[in-house]
């Protein structure tokens, strides 16, 4: 059942690697330049950006199943909708659609993953859950070329949005209802969605990972985004070849995350991990913009960035369960995250962008990562605060009794 999850999770995210591999043809279809191509790269993510909290506090008073079908029917439609698309506007329109669809979806997992699994196994569980963005954004990059070459970007739309209302009805059949918690229930009945949302606003734990998740987000979606067009334009490959080898580098982001239960298992502190794998990321960063250098290192920097970083979303979200304000406002946690990590995937592309735009090179882009690294180094740090006064208060209470 947790593979099933995890799985539907890539089915979710493969709407998401459908764009880099298609932004020449967009652009040649649209006129479009290389800062709109970011728009529509990070489109997908402006729900998750303004709306994750609400949506994963509306959830949890929601039968969890239904609504991740529900997500998967309305990302798999308006893919098929925006194949028809005859301007950028209107696909960006479908894809603002899309991301309401994904967010549905990747709030709606987490707890089924928990009524699924142990309590000991979570970490190691949730470090499966967080390859379903690396997995599905890889294997869509990987056999995009495909469709591209054969029906164009239409193709791709076209094949991503029946996989989605296929995988819907799959979904139906092989999950069993998982109505809210009856904590959840009460807290319906008693409560409101504004103050779920308030207590999870305010609890620092689920806000310092939602921080962390837009440094992260952010630098990981903007380096992937544009290795396809770097490796063309620097590098002088075909765009399938590009297509291919960015797939693999993300694809690498796989083996992070399912590290990360491990790692954590040994007992190694979630901020520590977040801080050395950050840091070691944005020294990638600075090998892959280095405009003289080759194909073959400027790839391995590419797979240590992607493969190391998977360990910052595996640590994050497997520390949802445990520090989500109460077991019926996991979701509500998640979604804050998911609410992070969109505020990243939406910033990040435009934002390198932007800076390598105004520089004219792409050796400035470390500009920007240092700055996505900063970010998730002070929300780590942050968490070790916390942590120390929530160690600091058990042991005064200790004392007392």
């Amino acid at each position: 059942m947790i593979l099933f999850l995890v799985l539907t999770g890539y089915v979710a995210a493969s709407h998401v690697g459908k764009v880099p591999p298609a932004i020449p043809l967009l652009r040649d279809d649209f006129n479009i330049g290389l800062v709109y191509s970011g728009w529509i790269v990070s489109a997908f993510s402006v729900v998750s950006a303004g709306f994750g909290l609400f949506f994963g506090a509306t959830v949890d008073r929601l039968n969890y199943r239904n609504v991740a079908m529900a997500g998967l029917v309305l990302i798999g439609s308006l893919s098929l909708i925006g194949a028809a698309a005859r301007s950028p506007e209107v696909l960006l329109v479908t894809r603002l659609g899309e991301g309401v669809g994904f967010v549905l979806c990747v709030v709606s997992i987490p707890p089924l993953i928990v009524r699924a699994c142990r309590s000991r196994d979570q970490s190691k569980a949730f470090g499966l859950w967080g390859t379903y963005m690396p997995g599905g954004f890889s294997a869509m990059v990987i056999i995009s070329p495909i469709f591209l070459a054969e029906n164009g970007w239409n193709g791709s739309w076209r094949i991503n949005g029946g996989i989605s209302l296929a995988w819907a009805m799959l979904f139906f059949a092989l999950v069993p209802s998982a109505p809210p918690s009856n904590s959840t229930a009460n807290t319906a009945k008693n409560g409101s969605v504004w103050r779920d949302l308030k207590t999870v606003l305010t609890s620092p734990g689920p806000l310092l990972m939602a921080t962390s998740f837009v440094g992260y987000s952010g630098m990981f979606l903007a380096v992937t985004a544009f290795l396809p067009v770097m490796l063309v334009t620097q590098n002088g490959l075909p765009l399938a070849t590009a297509s291919l080898l960015t797939g693999i580098v993300i694809a690498a982001n796989i083996a992070g995350n399912v590290a990360s239960g491990w790692v954590l298992a040994w007992g190694v502190p979630r901020p520590i991990l977040l801080i050395v794998t950050i840091v070691i990321m944005f020294f990638c960063t600075l090998m892959i913009y280095q405009p003289d250098l080759s194909m073959p290192w400027r790839i391995a920097m590419a797979v240590i960035f992607t493969g190391v970083g998977g360990l910052i979303p595996g640590a994050l979200l497997s520390g949802a369960a445990n520090y989500a304000p109460s077991p019926a406002l996991v979701a509500s946690s998640v979604g804050l995250m998911s609410q992070g990590a969109g505020i990243g995937l939406i910033s990040g592309p435009p934002l390198l962008a932007l800076v390598v735009g105004t520089a004219g090179t792409w050796s400035a882009a470390p500009i920007y990562t240092g700055a996505a690294a900063c970010l998730t180094i002070v929300s780590a740090v942050g968490m070790m605060v916390v942590r120390a006064r929530r160690q600091a208060r058990n042991r005064r209470l200790q004392r007392s009794i």
